[in-house]
C-alpha cells in the first residue's frame, strides 16, 4: 500500500475519532500528541 494512502488513512481514522469525541481540537491533539496546526490543515 502507499505511503501516502496510508498516512490519509491514519488522518481519516483520526478525524472521525474527534468527531465522536466531544473534545476540543486543542484537548483532542494534546491527548494524541498531533500538532494542532497539522490537526487543522487535514479537518
Amino acid at each position: 500500500m502507499p505511503r501516502a494512502l496510508v498516512v490519509d488513512l491514519r488522518w481519516n481514522a483520526r478525524l472521525n475519532d474527534f468527531r465522536r469525541g466531544g473534545l476540543t481540537q486543542a484537548e483532542f491533539c494534546r491527548l494524541r500528541d498531533v500538532s494542532l496546526h497539522s490537526f487543522r490543515k487535514r479537518l
